[in-house]
């Protein structure tokens, strides 16, 4: 049935170094797969997603999307550009993990979760802007971790916690601004470590 789940689970595709590409031929059943972590997702080590025999680089999600699902592009480093529409809520567990092309995301105002690992290992990040009267509440566990281009941000006043490693390793990090009337209140372990 065209609605069913698919799950792959933990580790399913660990070590699998001799990949080279992932081919598709529709977003829907792509996005149907539940990925219990990044190694059971074969971009992971294959970085190369093909669409109907095409190289995708940039991504629009469709206008009706309200959560990134977890670590649906994990280790896509082909992607070079995404556009998150204002309809997402949510921002999932490692969705965007190590894609290492990406050198700007624009997070829409409707976000009020980046979870845990959403955009580590995005080494190219320089932008990450956030929109106007953000409602981001949560900035997760290694969200931003080994960001290492990224030079400054600016934290949303709407932000109440940010997670432990969340800024880990952003070595190029020499700016964060918070928000005027910041309801910050808990920053985790190395969280700019």
């Amino acid at each position: 049935e065209n609605s069913q789940r698919m799950s792959i689970g933990e580790y399913a595709f660990e070590n699998c170094y001799g990949l080279n590409a992932v081919y598709i031929s529709d977003w829907d059943s792509w996005f149907r797969i539940q990925f219990v972590s990044g190694y059971s997702n074969p971009l992971f080590y294959a970085h190369n997603l093909y669409l109907n025999g095409e190289l995708v680089t940039s991504f629009v999600f469709p206008g009706n999307t309200t959560s990134i699902g977890n670590y649906v592009f994990a280790g896509g480093n082909c992607l070079t550009s995404i556009k998150i529409p204002s309809s997402v809520i949510s921002i999932g567990n490692g969705a965007f993990d190590d894609c290492s092309g990406l050198t700007s995301i624009e997070i829409p105002s409707s976000v009020t979760s980046i979870d845990f690992a959403a955009f580590s290992g995005c080494s190219s990040l320089t932008s990450v802007v956030f929109g106007e009267n953000s409602q981001l509440t949560k900035i997760g566990d290694y969200a931003f971790s080994d960001c290492s281009s990224l030079t400054s941000i600016e934290i949303p006043a709407s932000v109440t916690s940010i997670g432990s490693y969340a800024f880990y390793n952003c070595r190029g990090l020499t700016n964060v601004l918070f928000g005027e009337n910041s309801q910050l209140t808990s920053i985790g372990s190395y969280a700019f470590y």
